[in-house]
């Protein structure tokens, strides 16, 4: 399998829960999302790396230790 080809689904996933993090949800729901983002795109930036995409892959994990504090997930952060 390409990348590309495993890269779209995670996208399309990250996509989705952004846009769910943006209605009203309660707040046990809104960390359970930013955890899911933060593994999303941690497992983004792991895939941009492997392909030698060093730009996108820090976004990535920028964006995944960024969503990790918010969510407050000690693991990921």
């Amino acid at each position: 399998m390409h990348d590309p080809e495993i890269r779209r689904p995670l996208e399309t996933a990250l996509d989705y829960v952004e846009r769910l993090l943006e209605e009203r949800v309660t707040l046990g729901r809104r960390r359970r999302l930013l955890v899911v983002a933060g593994r999303l795109s941690l497992e983004l930036a792991r895939l941009h790396f492997d392909a030698g995409e060093r730009e996108a892959a820090e976004a990535n994990r920028a964006a995944a230790v960024r969503l990790a504090r918010q969510a407050g997930d000690a693991e990921l952060a």
